[in-house]
């Protein structure tokens, strides 16, 4: 057995080939990153505008970041109710609330 023609060319393959995966790995790892990014990016953009417009209220911490979590507030005739993180609270509906394009019942 020689080295050259039988332990080198395995150790260089096996070798290449480590390296060869591992960069092909990061590659992947990266281009998901990306995408993540992207999609994460749309979507707090897209809960934003919604909580401009005056169709949802986010949650937000103290320094004002979004926490991940949305506060549902349901109106009606009769009473007004808001949860938030899972707590119910109740409350009669103020008729002086303004009625504006923005704040009208869909």
């Amino acid at each position: 057995m020689n080295f050259m023609t039988t332990w080198l060319p395995n150790i260089v393959c096996t070798v290449g080939g480590i390296i060869l995966s591992g960069l092909i790995g990061f590659w992947q790892g990266k281009r998901a990153a990306r995408v993540q990014d992207k999609h994460t990016r749309m979507l707090t953009t897209s809960l934003t505008n919604e909580e401009q417009k005056g169709n949802m209220e986010l949650a937000r911490d103290k320094d004002g970041n979004i926490t991940g979590g949305r506060v549902i507030r349901l109106q009606g005739s009769a009473i007004s109710s808001s949860i938030a993180t899972g707590d119910l609270t109740t409350a009669p509906a103020s008729p002086a609330l303004p009625q504006g394009p923005e704040t009208a019942p869909r």
